[in-house]
């Protein structure tokens, strides 16, 4: 069967276009998606890098602030808990307050670090309150307010009485992650 010249140029323009649709769809397709997958991937990368040479820049003030933290009594549970005694009762004094008890609880570990955790009860103004957890909040003893309330015994509320349970931070010495990361006998970082 003998195609006419029009016929032939339909066919050949359709062959075409079929043609080139299947070369978009198998190939550029295919590499669009894959450069469009590489562009991510580098992007995640390139957080990734920035964030660790942000954390290499900050290495030297962050060892100074763990060496002053070990240094400062966070080595074990007595003078971890004789910081924490001293300061509390530091920030009572500054922001009025009276302090009526603090005793210790338990302690628990979690990678290297173990936390003393202590029971708190005080009493005084609602200032004297505020700039009290404004102490503790502001600190650099290792200190968090696990939970805390307030109430007042009196209907004017001159009065505020404050209980909260708070835990300090210090070192497990019998943990391996307790060791410095940087060793310098032999210059290199333990990872």
């Amino acid at each position: 069967m003998a195609l006419s010249k029009r016929e032939r140029i339909i066919s050949i323009v359709t062959l075409a276009c079929v043609g080139v649709l299947v070369v978009n769809k198998l190939v550029i397709d295919t590499v669009y998606g894959e450069l469009k997958r590489l562009g991510e991937e580098r992007q995640d990368l390139q957080v990734q890098v920035e964030d660790a040479e942000n954390l290499l820049a900050r290495q030297d003030a962050l060892e100074a602030r763990w060496n002053d933290l070990l240094a400062n009594g966070m080595r074990d549970a007595d003078t971890a808990g004789a910081v924490l005694r001293t300061s509390l009762r530091d920030w009572a004094n500054s922001a009025g307050l009276s302090l009526d008890s603090q005793r210790p609880e338990h302690s628990s570990a979690d990678q290297g670090m173990r936390e003393l955790r202590y029971t708190l009860a005080a009493q005084g103004t609602l200032d004297a309150v505020a700039h009290f957890l404004y102490a503790i909040e502001t600190s650099p003893v290792p200190v968090k307010i696990s939970s805390m309330s307030l109430g007042s015994p009196e209907d004017d509320g001159s009065l505020i009485k404050l209980q909260m349970y708070l835990s300090i931070l210090y070192v497990d010495p019998t943990s391996e992650q307790s060791q410095p990361l940087f060793s310098e006998e032999n210059d290199e970082y333990d990872i």
